[in-house]
């Protein structure tokens, strides 16, 4: 039998490697005839997927059950990553069977440790985000040379082996006495009318707004770097530094009290963190060391406020059906957000010509998520977060 927590951390290495891996290999995709538009679908279609999908996996959860639906994303994102290679046109279905699954995955996991660990909840919500970290950043160092040493058709093939591991790890956990019945229970008692609880719309919109800075700090942080005068390679490695640096916050974050109390004071950290982080890159100047370490705190933030939005999915909705009905509407807005913020804000440095006027506008779209996050912090239901 495999421990919950180390199926769990097994599962979370699939949530963004298979994403990950493709912008490292333009330049050998390009080598093999494949046109810069495909190549930019092989990341546009899986967040794509990820907004237009989430809410659907959502309204699947009480109808075919959290556990077997991970398990038959895992199944096809296996299956999914071996024959996306084969042919072009395959490339494309593929990627896009990779990001359903991948879309499922995300809403799943909250939903299958609330089922099975109520009451480590932020331990293991902060376990599967940092994993998940950890991987991507590993995977985007090493694909390179990996597709060096083989081609690039075996090396995203080999993105198989831990959709394989998250499956076979899956079936062998024992899981909760009960749980395979609680999904029918709650599917009884489950009223669509949480829906208009101000809490869920407030939490989709803190996600997003979160999401959306996330996403175009990491499209264009190695160009404004550069506008700052660093070379390419040092911004590359400041990229990989913001990616990997929040890794401990990511785990740490979660296992926070989460009363009103202590949620206050994070999101105020969380506030000084994007005015420091943000404002490091706007005055940072030539100063390598202003803006590596505008870099590090930017990092830190960005993904620890992700770690945040995710537990606070369990706090308001309190039942596992509810969780991946809510995670589903909150990652559908939050990912949909986040795909028009890289290409809104590169629109606005082009109209410009100027990065600072970008990063005023990222620090007041902060400055909103931050908002948004104390006024949900009094929304949150007493029992989870009293004062």
């Amino acid at each position: 039998m495999v421990p919950f927590s180390v199926a769990i951390v097994l599962i979370a290495m699939n949530l963004r490697m298979a994403i990950i891996s493709v912008p490292p290999l333009t330049t050998k995709l390009l080598g093999a005839g494949i046109s810069s538009t495909t190549i930019g679908l092989l990341t546009t279609i899986p967040l794509l997927c990820f907004g237009g999908f989430s809410a659907l996996i959502g309204v699947l959860v009480p109808r075919i059950g959290a556990s077997r639906l991970v398990a038959i994303s895992l199944a096809v994102l296996a299956v999914a990553n071996w024959v996306r290679v084969l042919n072009q046109p395959l490339l494309l279905i593929g990627t896009a069977f990779v990001g359903l699954s991948i879309t499922a995955l995300n809403v799943l996991l909250p939903v299958i440790i609330l089922e099975n660990r109520p009451q480590e909840t932020g331990r293991l919500n902060g376990f599967y985000t940092s994993t998940f970290n950890v991987c991507a950043a590993i995977a985007s160092m090493l694909v390179v040379p990996a597709a060096t040493l083989w081609d690039w058709q075996v090396t995203m093939q080999w993105l198989s082996v831990p959709a394989v591991l998250g499956l076979v790890s899956w079936w062998l956990t024992p899981k909760q006495s009960g749980t395979s019945h609680s999904v029918h229970q709650s599917k009884a008692t489950f009223d669509w009318q949480l829906l208009k609880q101000p809490a869920v719309w407030l939490l989709a919109l803190f996600f997003g707004g979160q999401s959306l800075v996330f996403y175009t700090v990491s499209a264009w942080l190695p160009s404004i770097l550069t506008a700052h005068q660093l070379t390419p390679t040092t911004a590359g490695i400041s990229q990989g530094l913001f990616q990997l640096i929040g890794v401990p916050a990511a785990y740490l974050l979660p296992q926070l009290r989460q009363d009103r109390r202590s949620l206050m004071r994070v999101m105020a950290m969380l506030l000084m963190g994007y005015v420091l982080g943000i404002g490091g890159l706007l005055v940072g100047g030539q100063s390598v060391i202003i803006l590596e370490l505008a870099t590090v705190i930017l990092g830190i933030t960005t993904t620890a406020i992700f770690s945040l939005a995710l537990s606070l999915v369990t706090l308001v909705a309190q039942t596992a059906v509810n969780a991946g009905i809510i995670g589903g509407v909150v990652q559908s807005i939050g990912y949909l957000l986040a795909s028009i913020g890289p290409s809104l804000l590169g629109q606005l440095k082009t109209q410009t010509q100027s990065w600072n006027i970008v990063l005023l506008v990222l620090m007041l779209i902060s400055a909103i998520v931050i908002f948004i996050g104390f006024t949900l912090t009094h929304r949150l239901p007493a029992q989870n977060a009293a004062n």
